[in-house]
């Protein structure tokens, strides 16, 4: 009976792990079927299971309300979303080197643009820009000028505004300059675009002693990145003008000053070729040069006698300021009007004077139809009458020098107006005064 009921307890014992064991089969068939649709629709996965005991023995069960889940397309979205502000926050921080052109000059950068076609557009504008005035010119620049092609950060970029403004900027330099052969202050400040003044103010020891060829001189002047430089050759029509000169003749009275040769102005044509840097004339070499009329310089002579009364050699104007002849030399009225009268308006009482120096030899009036008279006798085979006059300056005897007033114009004697009868008598022989006047 004891082992009968130690069986039969056994096998009561048995069902019931046998039911359990069904159970959690069950429990575990339910579970892989609900994983797997999981698993097939891709919508849910397990996060975490949490285990507990059931029972008061060693074995656990699982139950499907005891396991979590979340979903997997959130998942997938906060982890790209937490992706891309990482990769944006690397670009923003990390440069990434790009194809661009550099513009250099003698080596140094002092641009960089994505296109090279700008660059050379704008040098290209600042080439025709400086020639512009210049039919033909072609300009150059002074410095080496390169555009490379090469890897450079955004950082570095500018654009076509900015190119031109640096281009436009001027800033001081400084350089030493050998002096060359014909060079002077000026013409090296002129080629640096400063004042003499500017230059000897850099170099204090130019000012106290002549510069040299060889000499080296340090000079500060203002220039832009770039420097143009072109040849032009240009033709010019130049007025040169008279010099004047002066001639001392001891012959003749110190009271003689006359301009015995006009001056004229010449005229040239020269052909140059000249070299501009930046807009300034640094250097001009004459090519040809053409003289269309020659210059003729005024000359001025004057007596350095100082005898009174010394003959110049020659007749000048008797009356000052009237030149009217109203009779010339030879035939009139059926005899032969031996000089010239001279007049015109308000012409009585103005002044005669002697055209050559002499000694007065006769101041009267008479009966010969002079009226009152003057002759003065230039000791040269040469003598003078003046005739008609209303006032005699003058007495026989006087030293005389030419343009000295003799007397006033009248028309005493034979005359039938206010005029000056003017006579050159030429070893006795009365001749015709106008060449002698206007020779």
């Amino acid at each position: 009976m004891k082992h009968a009921s130690e069986s039969q307890n056994n096998k009561g014992h048995f069902i019931d792990d046998e039911i359990i064991n069904q159970k959690r089969n069950k429990k575990k068939i339910l579970i892989g079927i609900l994983v797997a649709a999981i698993a097939v629709s891709g919508v849910l996965v397990p996060l975490s299971i949490t285990e507990q005991s059931k029972s008061s023995g060693s074995e656990q069960t699982l139950t499907p309300a005891e396991i979590s889940y979340t979903d997997a397309r959130i998942a997938e979205a906060r982890t790209l979303t937490a992706a891309a502000k990482a990769t944006k926050s690397m670009s923003e921080n990390i440069e990434i080197p790009i194809t661009a052109y550099s513009l250099k000059v003698d080596g140094k950068t002092i641009a960089v643009m994505t296109s090279d076609d700008d660059i050379r557009t704008i040098l290209s504008s600042i080439k025709k820009k400086a020639v512009k005035n210049f039919a033909d010119a072609k300009a150059q620049f002074v410095e080496k000028v390169e555009i490379l092609e090469g890897m450079h950060m955004k950082s570095e970029l500018t654009d076509k505004d900015g190119l031109q403004s640096i281009l436009s900027e001027k800033s001081e330099v400084t350089t030493t300059h050998t002096i060359k052969n014909k060079e002077t202050r000026a013409s090296i400040a002129k080629y640096y675009g400063i004042s003499v003044d500017e230059l000897e103010k850099q170099n204090p020891a130019i000012k106290k002693s002549k510069i040299k060829t060889g000499d080296k001189l340090t000079v500060k002047y203002k220039k832009s990145p770039i420097s143009i430089k072109f040849t032009v050759t240009k033709t010019e029509t130049e007025v040169v003008k008279f010099k004047k000169e002066t001639v001392k003749d001891d012959k003749l009275s110190t009271s003689y000053k006359e301009v015995t040769t006009e001056g004229k102005n010449g005229e040239t044509k020269t052909t140059s070729q000249i070299t501009y840097i930046d807009g300034r004339a640094v250097s001009e070499k004459v090519l040809d040069k053409e003289i269309i009329s020659e210059v003729v310089n005024e000359v001025t002579t004057i007596g350095t006698n100082d005898n009174v009364g010394a003959s110049l050699g020659k007749f000048s104007w008797p009356l000052p300021n009237y030149d009217t002849i109203t009779s010339g030399f030879g035939p009139r009225w059926g005899t032969n009007h031996n000089g010239l009268d001279i007049s015109g308006s308000d012409v009585y009482g103005a002044d005669i004077v002697a055209s050559d120096g002499g000694t007065v030899i006769l101041a009267q009036e008479d009966n010969s139809g002079y009226g009152r008279y003057v002759i003065i006798d230039h000791e040269n085979g040469y003598k003078t009458l003046y005739g008609h006059c209303s006032k005699l300056c003058v007495s026989a005897g006087d030293k005389v020098s030419a343009g000295q007033k003799i007397a006033e114009v009248g028309s005493t004697g034979y005359s039938t107006g206010p005029h000056l009868h003017f006579e050159i008598i030429d070893n006795g022989t009365k001749i015709d005064p106008y060449p002698f006047l206007f020779s």
